[in-house]
């Protein structure tokens, strides 16, 4: 992945990605200063690609938005998660809800660094 022709969105639904490709995708991010949206719905995510993801876009000086849906990610994902919206003047959406099985407890943590600027998609039931 070239970080020069990546633009400001990426979709990468339904492309079966996996570790070693969200090793080779988290280079090429810390390397791209344009992109606004990623979406990685549908895939195989697992700790380590969040972890190796989360990581690259830490700094990221214009991520807005970054959908997870259906990737059967846990609780294990809580803290890189929480650490991206610690870390990120930018992000305002993450969307995890729909298959995944993350917590409401986790879900809640990951809201509160970014206050109201972040919209949690999440199955919190009453």
């Amino acid at each position: 992945i070239n970080a020069e022709y990546m633009g400001t969105e990426l979709n990468l639904m339904n492309c079966n990605v996996r570790e070693p490709e969200c090793e080779v995708l988290a280079k090429a991010l810390t390397n791209n200063t344009t992109l606004v949206k990623l979406v990685l719905d549908d895939n195989c995510l697992d700790e380590t690609s969040v972890n190796e993801i989360c990581a690259s876009l830490e700094r990221h000086p214009s991520i807005q938005y970054i959908s997870l849906l259906r990737n059967h990610l846990t609780d294990k994902v809580g803290p890189a998660l929480i650490n991206l919206a610690k870390s990120s003047s930018t992000l305002c959406h993450l969307s995890l809800n729909d298959g995944n099985e993350i917590s409401s407890n986790v879900l809640q943590d990951i809201a509160v660094p970014l206050s109201w600027n972040l919209v949690v998609k999440s199955k919190i039931s009453a």
